[in-house]
């Protein structure tokens, strides 16, 4: 069955900027890895943007590019951006200077992003997507404007790709001019620049003052929802596939020494040369049973090189069993012989000892005088200790976040 994608009931579009072969190489060049996994992100809004529940909820994609015609015909040879292209061809000819030229496979719209599209639904005459080419320079052609006006219903566009100084920022601008009525955002993770801090500098400052930046996870729940998400990519897999050469990492709340292991990961030396690239995440359950705290996960529940949440993780950090060291209650009842008089005691006041009064207990059995070390049962390291002069001290501080446990120990 296909889709008429001229109903009026079609409320969203996503633009999709210049995801060309020429353009790109040119994608942060001192970071191949970041390249590769901004196509993958690109690749999954697209995804999104097809995969509602309800077909006709799907999102018109409408791809923009740059195409020349032959002998770049029409474009002044002072252009500021694409002059020097015309300079040049005037020189060697089509056959050596053909950038951005239409009839060669560089100004073609990347062939992974078309083929999300047609694995998605075989009929491509449904007017799925639509392909508008500039050949002026990097301003959108009315072309584009005109589209979303027939479609009168439209409310809300999305717009990824490349360049954010070019491009995006250019095709931004011009929809908050022409349809002041259209709710325009960003997805930070599916845009790309020359390099990362001109990117993220522009995502900063200067794109927020046309419209709303968003993260990948907000426009997955915004699309098609979190869980129909993370069955569409399991189903496209090898379609969206990130390159072998990039390794992903996410931070999934779980605690830990993950910070320590990422920070090596991902600045082994030279922050241009890692092939560790942070990924998105999507709120996964929160333990409402306990301390209320949030967990997460990976996006689209995908497996990924190394996170801090085992049931995720290609790489693991933690050995069956580490809780005991970790947890430092639970490391009073396999290692009490060695260590000095230990107290865990509930955040609050309230203990934890088969409902002894753990707070009269000090008192009874320890001088007042100190030092004494309080620390939170699951915190690691030299630096989550506090030290306290007094033993009324160290149970006043513990009153002060009645969701933590810790151990109290005299020295």
């Amino acid at each position: 069955m296909t889709t008429d994608y001229n109903s009026s009931r079609i409320k969203r579009a996503l633009i999709v900027c210049d995801i060309q072969p020429d353009i790109l190489p040119s994608l942060f060049t001192n970071s191949p890895s970041q390249r590769e996994a901004f196509l993958h992100f690109v690749q999954s809004a697209v995804l999104a943007a097809i995969s509602s529940p309800l077909p006709y909820d799907n999102s018109l994609v409408l791809f923009t590019g740059l195409q020349f015609p032959p002998r770049y015909e029409g474009l002044h040879p002072n252009h500021c951006l694409y002059g020097s292209l015309r300079r040049l061809n005037e020189k060697v000819g089509d056959e050596a200077a053909h950038w951005f030229m239409e009839g060669y496979s560089g100004s073609d719209i990347d062939a992974s992003l078309l083929a999300l599209l047609k694995k998605n639904d075989d009929d491509m005459n449904d007017k799925k997507y639509q392909i508008i080419y500039r050949n002026k320079g990097h301003l959108p052609p009315q072309t584009l404007i005109q589209t979303l006006q027939q479609h009168s219903s439209i409310t809300d566009v999305t717009i990824i790709g490349a360049k954010a100084s070019q491009s995006i920022q250019s095709t931004v601008q011009h929809i908050v001019e022409y349809c002041p009525s259209i709710d325009v955002s960003i997805v930070r993770e599916a845009i790309g620049d020359d390099t990362i801090r001109r990117c993220d500098a522009i995502l900063e400052y200067l794109l927020p003052l046309y419209a709303r930046v968003v993260s990948l996870e907000e426009y997955v729940v915004a699309t098609c929802g979190l869980e129909r998400f993370s069955r569409e990519m399991q189903q496209h897999q090898q379609l969206i596939e990130a390159n072998e050469h990039v390794k992903y990492y996410v931070n999934c709340e779980r605690g830990g020494h993950y910070s320590l292991f990422v920070h090596h990961l991902a600045h082994g030396g030279d922050d241009t040369s890692s092939c560790w690239q942070k990924y998105p995440r999507q709120k996964w359950y929160e333990d409402v049973m306990l301390s209320g705290k949030q967990y997460y996960c990976p996006l689209g529940k995908r497996v990924v090189d190394f996170c801090d949440e085992p049931a995720f993780s290609v790489i693991s950090m933690f050995l069956k069993g580490r809780d005991c060291l970790d947890d430092k209650g639970k490391l009073v009842r396999i290692a009490k012989d060695f260590l000095p008089e230990t107290y865990v005691i509930k955040g609050g006041g309230n203990n934890t000892n088969n409902g002894q009064d753990m707070i009269d207990k000090i008192q009874r059995t320890e001088s007042s005088s100190g030092p004494w070390f309080v620390k939170e049962t699951n915190k690691n390291g030299g630096r989550a200790v506090t030290v306290c002069q007094t033993a009324e001290d160290a149970i006043r501080l513990t009153s002060n976040n009645p969701k933590e446990t810790y151990v109290i120990q005299r020295h």
